[in-house]
């Protein structure tokens, strides 16, 4: 991967004129937008079919990458979640898993953890708020979104220190409140309501680290697991065992609509940006061309890096004060 200087919008490219005005033109169109004041009256014919309209918004192909077949075992848990916060006059509880609590950083064709929030971050805002505006013309009361965090089980499984998970924590919350989502968007951060040894009471017998101190002390044996070693059995044992202990630990906090990046037996798939179906972590998100004229978003990783040239702009006036700069790829010629 080619990776070139951070360059302003405003700075004069040379036969780039092009592309900086369409990059920009496309962050104005797609930055999150609180949504506005609710035009539907609820009558009790409305009540009586929300809850399935709810679940086809939810499912609809934009926030959604699965066929409506594959999502039908979900409808039960959906539709009972909406007819709760409708029976208490509440909004609708949606809970996202977004991972550990890092982002990542491709530089130089390898992938970087960093604290620091993106373009991928502001794309998955915007699909929540795309939810959001949705979701209240059908209901008034409108929905709350719940970020799930799990920063702990991504410093027993992967050593990710918990002051660098914090800091992204820190920095996500800032880009919350300067797109103004704060009061009905928040972070929970298993960091934040669990300790090392609370993990290791809900750690699941058998899972390859059955006590505190495996858990606690790196140099009792237990070598971090790596992304890259899901395939290898113990690890993927662990990073089993791990999410099983977050889930029971978080499981009365949870009284709504579970979604992840991808379809789970327990979860539906939430799309993390228009066309995205894969976990942010696994890369960045960044712009490209989709066709000979058109900007859209692309997930780059270390597998399709070595195809891509990327250069980095800052959009001032544009781009929320929290995110430095944002990616566009363009594929090199072989």
């Amino acid at each position: 991967m080619i990776e070139q200087l951070t360059h302003t919008v405003e700075d004069p490219i040379a036969g780039r004129a092009g592309l900086v005005s369409a990059l920009r033109h496309y962050l104005e169109m797609r930055l999150p937008e609180p949504s506005g004041p609710a035009t539907t009256r609820l009558t009790s014919t409305g009540i009586g079919v929300l809850p399935d309209r709810v679940f086809e918004t939810l499912v609809s192909r934009e926030l959604c990458s699965l066929s409506l077949g594959r999502v039908a075992p979900f409808r039960d848990a959906v539709v009972a979640s909406v007819k709760r916060a409708l029976h208490r006059v509440e909004p609708i509880h949606f809970y996202y898993g977004l991972g550990g609590g890092y982002a990542t950083s491709i530089r130089a064709g390898a992938a970087q953890r960093v604290s620091d929030v993106g373009f991928g971050e502001l794309m998955l805002l915007r699909q929540v708020t795309q939810l959001a505006g949705r979701v209240r013309q059908l209901y008034p009361v409108g929905i709350r979104f719940s970020l799930i965090i799990d920063n702990l089980g991504a410093y027993l499984v992967e050593d990710v220190p918990v002051p660098e998970t914090l800091a992204y924590c820190r920095n996500l919350r800032r880009l919350i409140d300067d797109l103004g989502l704060q009061s009905w968007t928040d972070l929970i951060v298993t960091s934040e309501y669990f300790s090392v040894a609370d993990f290791a009471a809900a750690w699941p017998d058998g899972a390859g680290v059955p006590s505190l101190a495996a858990l606690t002390n790196k140099s009792a044996g237990r070598e971090p697991v790596q992304r890259d070693e899901a395939g290898d059995a113990e690890g993927a044992r662990r990073i089993h065992a791990a999410h099983q202990a977050a889930e029971q630990l978080l499981s009365p906090m949870i009284r709504g609509v579970q979604l992840t990046a991808r379809t789970t037996t327990g979860s539906l798939g939430f799309r993390p940006f228009a066309g995205g179906d894969a976990s942010m972590e696994r890369g960045e998100v960044v712009l490209t061309r989709a066709g000979r004229t058109a900007v859209g978003p692309l997930l780059l990783t270390e597998a399709n890096g070595s195809q891509y040239a990327v250069e980095r702009y800052r959009v001032p006036g544009v781009l929320p004060p929290s995110i430095a700069e944002v990616g566009y790829a363009e594929r090199v010629s072989r």
